[in-house]
């Protein structure tokens, strides 16, 4: 949803709604977005054309699991309270501009319309984990068989362990136990 600043008055405005998931640009490598997104949120133009936007959507979201690389899905619900300020103007586009670190939490649009879409599929983006885990306890695949723990046992024996590390181990758990002075 586009909305122009101008048309905004002193009174937030509270908006509504589902997105189509072909609306919203949400390109993950582990995420998939399932359906459409259902949000509610309110738009209020404060000083210098600085617009806040808060509010909540909820999303339908498929991952692969790094551990077992198995497909799961889950349903997220997330909060926002954000503020966009216009983009800073330069006099020569290859110039760089130096945040201050109170800037940090802001985001950008152009200071003439500003897109909730483009807002929900930052946060949605935001909201993917780093490591995508189907549960806590996943035991992953057999680094021999490539069987999926989870699923099945197997009879591979576990891995000898790099003697070298084993002395690094051996080394620093007598560190950790050493009387302090």
């Amino acid at each position: 949803m586009l909305i122009e600043i101008d048309t905004l008055g002193d009174e937030p405005l509270s908006i509504s709604g589902t997105v189509p998931r072909k609306d919203l640009d949400f390109q993950h490598e582990d995420a998939e977005l399932i359906e459409s997104v259902t949000f509610s949120a309110t738009v209020a133009l404060m000083e210098e054309r600085t617009v806040r936007f808060s509010g909540n959507c909820r999303a339908h979201l498929d991952f692969q699991c790094c551990r077992c690389l198995e497909h799961f899905q889950e349903n997220r619900r997330l909060d926002f309270d954000l503020v966009y300020v216009p983009h800073p103007t330069t006099d020569e586009k290859s110039r760089e501009i130096e945040l201050r670190y109170e800037e940090m939490d802001l985001g950008f649009y152009d200071g003439i319309v500003f897109d909730t879409n483009l807002a929900i599929t930052e946060q949605l983006l935001l909201s993917v984990p780093m490591k995508s885990l189907c549960r806590e306890d996943c035991r992953g695949l057999c680094p021999q068989c490539g069987k999926n723990r989870n699923r099945e046992e197997c009879d591979c024996r576990p891995i000898a362990v790099n003697p070298l590390r084993e002395k690094l181990l051996s080394l620093k758990e007598s560190l950790e136990h050493k009387p302090k002075d």
